[in-house]
């Protein structure tokens, strides 16, 4: 049998970097992004691991809800050792104050970040809910959850929304017969794609930017391979971990 795990957002970034390190013979992914990693796929079939990838475009909620809906479905869930989603699609803009925002940037960046991860939850819960196997979700959260950043105002609202909806669903299976552990994680400030956004940004787009740019040329940006690692050794299938904790990368 073999453990599953499901990653969104697999193309770059904490995504592409925690698949690739959870590439192994004994593990099953299942990958979605909006382009497909072919580096990951190649690297996952050289070593025997299986892995199925799906194109997608998490700003359509309907595609999302009928593809995660298959994608459930075709897990044998009584055959298999444990089965983990890991939420980690997301995306940055708009960056500007609010009254400058895009209101379609606005609407399609919280479907991305919230509604999607919302669907997605909900239905992984729903289709393992009758099978007593290992479930965890494990949603990549943000110090912008916590903090008002100006410039931000989309992505620390959809942060802050996500982080409720880890908490209500930990309230919520902590109580279940067959219960999906839910953990957070803030993974610190990650050199990514998202950081060179950022970077690119104006002062008046983005009031905090000399922070950000300080962080880079003091090499105080944390690499996607260091947060994977940590994911893998010391977050997944870690019986110490209680039921909604909200971890910090610094702190582990």
């Amino acid at each position: 049998m073999k453990n599953v795990f499901i990653i969104t957002g697999a193309s770059r970034g904490i995504g592409a970097a925690t698949a690739h390190e959870l590439i192994d013979p004994a593990n099953h992914l299942i990958c979605c992004s909006r382009t497909k990693n072919n580096a990951l796929i190649e690297k996952a079939e050289q070593k025997g691991c299986t892995v199925d990838y799906y194109e997608l475009d998490f700003a359509d909620s309907s595609l999302v809800t009928t593809q995660f809906s298959g994608i459930f479905h075709t897990i044998d869930w009584e055959n298999v050792r444990s089965v983990t989603l890991i939420n980690n699609a997301g995306m940055l803009e708009p960056v500007a104050r609010a009254e400058d925002s895009d209101p379609y940037a606005i609407a399609d960046h919280i479907t991305v970040n919230l509604t999607s991860l919302m669907l997605i939850s909900s239905g992984f819960i729903k289709a393992g809910k009758a099978h007593k196997v290992p479930k965890e979700i494990l949603n990549i959260s943000s110090g912008a959850a916590y903090n008002p950043y100006r410039g931000w105002s989309s992505y620390c609202a959809s942060k802050a929304g996500a982080l409720m909806f880890s908490r209500v669903l930990a309230e919520e299976q902590a109580e279940a017969e067959n219960p999906v552990k839910v953990i957070s994680l803030a993974p610190g400030v990650v050199e990514t794609t998202m950081q060179e956004t950022i970077r690119g940004k104006t002062k008046e787009e983005f009031p905090n930017l000399d922070k950000f740019i300080s962080l880079k040329k003091e090499n105080k940006l944390y690499d996607p391979a260091f947060v994977a690692r940590k994911i893998r050794e010391e977050i997944i299938h870690n019986n110490k971990i209680k039921q909604g904790e909200e971890l910090d990368i610094r702190t582990l």
